[in-house]
């Protein structure tokens, strides 16, 4: 059995047929991403309801402005703190930091230190 030859009129339609679903499920699409907008939930939190994973990840997005500006923050908020402070407060974290956590606070350091 040989395969019927496909003409110019053939291709055409299998192309309108393409064109016709993709439009289908462009407008299906565009149909579920406006439902999804008008059902985003905004919740407000409090900085201590927010997860380690969930502050790391928005400082992994900030850029190197907004990096260097949050360090200079945590300076300006402990600052104040009496007793040993801030270096009090390292004697208690520091021996629970992961080894993954102490490579990326000396990647830092190191940086500090050719300079930079």
């Amino acid at each position: 059995m040989t395969d019927p030859e496909i003409t110019q009129a053939d291709r055409d339609a299998v192309n309108a047929f393409h064109r016709a679903g993709q439009a289908d499920a462009s407008a299906r699409e565009g149909r579920v991403m406006a439902y999804i907008e008008r059902k985003a939930i905004t919740r407000t939190v409090t900085a201590s309801d927010l997860e380690p994973t969930e502050l790391a990840s928005i400082f992994a997005a900030y850029d190197d402005n907004q990096q260097a500006a949050f360090f200079d923050a945590v300076a300006d908020e402990v600052k104040e703190w009496g007793g040993t402070g801030w270096c009090g407060q390292c004697s208690w974290f520091v021996p629970k930091l992961t080894a993954r956590a102490k490579d990326i606070i000396l990647k830092m350091a190191e940086w500090m230190n050719d300079g930079t």
